[in-house]
């Protein structure tokens, strides 16, 4: 896994290689890599606001490997409309949402029929690896300084319970008001803030698309928790300037 003090050029987010697992403790510099075709993965999405109105949703990521795949089909799985044609971009991940009502569970798996660039065909699974309950706590947008009305510094506690190994993004959005205000701090190179950061100022990395949040305007934001394999949970709130 690509974690702290790793190299930081690779988007953990299923966007480099995919996982090596290794058994035991490794004694020298060599280590034996066998060859994947491609992997898939699913990956599941928590959505709260306000500590309420829980939503789920899947994700599936294709990583290409030896091969291209051309063609994935979604053919079974709980929760998800069949069949479905899973696009094969390797640098993004597709959400379906779950139905109402619905929670996922860890070990559910989806199997899919994948055709390659070179014509051979070949089915593959991926299975659900945790459903997170990781919401962050007393999000609060605080206006004194280091902050202000128009550039809070947005704060929350540590979730009361948290994934072995996690991340943080933290992002608002306008809903409201004659403004379209985008922002998401997801960290360097996209690989999330660490697990120990319980405040940022807006726009700290100057990747939203104004320096200041314009009055009149109603906004929402949200801290999302994300663990090594992609799975998330988002506590959302809003913010409001007159």
């Amino acid at each position: 896994m690509i974690e702290p003090s790793d190299i930081t050029n690779v988007n953990n987010n299923h966007g480099g290689p995919p996982p090596i697992a290794v058994s035991g403790n490794i004694s020298n510099n060599t280590i034996a890599l066998t060859t994947a075709v491609s992997t898939l993965s699913v990956s599941t999405s928590h959505n709260q606001t306000n500590g309420a109105n829980d939503s789920y949703g899947f994700n599936f990521n294709v990583s290409w490997g030896s091969k291209r795949p051309v063609v994935i089909t979604l053919l079974s799985g709980p929760n998800v409309a069949l069949p479905w044609d899973v696009p094969t971009d390797s640098n993004n991940s597709y959400g379906q949402p779950v139905p109402n009502g619905t929670v996922p569970v860890a070990g559910d798996t989806y199997q899919f029929q994948v055709t390659f660039s070179d014509g051979s065909t070949q089915p593959m699974t991926a299975s659900v690896t945790a459903v997170l309950n990781s919401f962050a706590q007393n999000m609060t947008a605080q206006t004194t300084s280091p902050g202000s009305v128009t550039v809070p510094l947005f704060t929350w506690a540590t979730p009361a319970t948290v994934p072995s190994s996690y991340n943080y993004e933290v992002g608002l959005y306008s809903t409201s008001g004659s403004s379209n205000v985008q922002w998401n701090d997801s960290g360097n190179q996209g690989n999330g803030l660490p697990s120990g950061t319980t405040s940022v100022l807006f726009n700290a990395d100057g990747s939203a698309n104004v320096s200041s949040l314009p009055t009149s305007t109603n906004y929402n934001w949200y801290v999302q928790v994300q663990d090594s394999n992609g799975n998330s949970s988002t506590e959302n709130t809003s913010y409001n300037i007159p």
